[in-house]
């Protein structure tokens, strides 16, 4: 009964704000971008799972469903939309296992392809640290959360997307709640559940508690340490409640309810997408435990700045971040940049930084190069030790304007 009430005021609340804020069936910004980022950057699948994404989808809709009777287009659409929205979502996170494997000397294994979840091991080093084991498993997760934070940043910065896209995005932040509600519902009070260890959310929290408390996994009376039965909670809790303080996530929502080609365009608390102020949420794994972001969109003169808190634990996690996309922008060149600030439990005070170029050599098709530095510690996406960040893609502008 709970579980139904909680449905339908997500679903009330999604058709709200869909029709109080002026949602628009124009041309949206589309683009796809093929890159490649260094030291098996989490990006690479982050960004190429989303262009693949687009293609199959727009292969459909302007290839295929202009040939089909209305009502078999919309049928045999809807299952192509559900179907490749979540291969979109678990391709892309098995992938993220993969390069965090190959990070710490790993191999990450697909033994099939099997639907609904493909059968896949890994297989690591003897010698690792419970930092290196629990990064391993965040890896599919931080893709499905990185994904879901680009599109929110396009979102912004384009004043609006697809619904495809936002739906898509919906999809990758309840990946981990899918996880501890459908695929492998767990008892966080029960021994077996740490000592058979189903399913990747137990696989997190595992080692990271390990490393956090000197391995006081059960007590004394060989029940489950308290204190790691609350991570575990607290974790799946704010994997799905963070969402609802996120404006964008309704309209995720409604954008399951929309035509592929129709779109939605971001509520604006201040201020207008010219000039104006909104705010975002993200949750994410990591191997120091979960994060909450703040995310706040500032437009000045069509400039986006993405300014964002960062709150972790059970160890001490905490950084400030401001991201510009479009810092300056004319007809052939882009620039943006980057910078997190953080202070964490093991790795102490940090940065980590970066420049993005886009440069336009032959109309619709860019050339980027994104180059920067960070120092040791945890930073969504990228690698943990001190070193170069680096990513490189080509992008092609299916429609330039809003």
């Amino acid at each position: 009964m709970k579980q139904k009430l909680f449905i339908s005021i997500l679903i009330f609340v999604a058709f709200f704000q869909t029709n109080a804020q002026n949602d628009s069936t124009k041309l949206f910004h589309r683009q796809y971008e093929i890159g490649l980022g260094t030291n098996y950057d989490i990006q690479n699948s982050a960004v190429n799972g989303l262009t693949v994404f687009k293609l199959t989808q727009d292969a459909y809709t302007y290839g295929v469903r202009p040939h089909l009777p209305k009502t078999l287009g919309n049928i045999v659409g809807g299952f192509w939309s559900f179907s490749f929205t979540y291969l979109a979502m678990i391709w892309p996170h098995e992938f993220g296992h993969f390069s965090r494997a190959k990070q710490v000397d790993g191999l990450f294994k697909i033994h099939n392809i099997g639907l609904p979840f493909p059968y896949t091991t890994m297989h690591l080093p003897d010698e690792i640290s419970l930092e290196q084991n629990a990064l391993t498993v965040i890896g599919g997760f931080e893709v499905n959360y990185l994904t879901a934070r680009n599109i929110q940043t396009d979102f912004f910065e384009y004043n609006g997307a697809y619904n495809d896209a936002l739906s898509l995005a919906f999809a990758h932040r309840m990946m981990y709640t899918v996880y501890t509600s459908i695929v492998i519902p767990q008892n966080p009070s029960t021994p077996e559940t740490w000592i058979n260890t189903g399913g990747d959310p137990v696989h997190i929290c595992l080692p990271v508690w390990k490393n956090y408390s000197n391995g006081q996994v059960f007590m004394s009376d060989s029940s489950v340490n308290p204190g790691l039965v609350k991570y575990y909670n607290e974790s799946s809790l704010f994997a799905t409640f963070w969402n609802l303080a996120d404006p964008t996530f309704y309209k995720e929502i409604a954008a399951l309810f929309g035509d592929v080609k129709d779109g939605k365009k971001p509520w604006y608390i201040i201020g207008n997408e010219t000039t104006g102020w909104s705010y975002g949420t993200t949750f994410n794994t990591s191997v120091l435990g979960y994060e909450l972001y703040l995310n706040n969109f500032l437009k000045v003169n069509d400039k986006l700045y993405m300014i964002y808190f960062k709150y972790g634990r059970p160890f001490k996690n905490n950084a400030i971040g401001v991201y510009s996309p479009n810092l300056y922008e004319n007809k052939k060149i882009k620039l943006g940049a980057s910078v997190e600030i953080f202070d964490q439990d093991i790795y102490g005070k940090g940065f980590a930084s970066y420049a993005n170029v886009s440069y336009k050599f032959y109309k619709k098709l860019s050339l980027n190069i994104q180059a920067g530095y960070k120092t040791d510690g945890y930073v969504l996406g990228k690698q943990l030790n001190e070193g170069f960040l680096g990513f490189f893609s080509l992008k092609y502008d299916v429609f330039n304007s809003l």
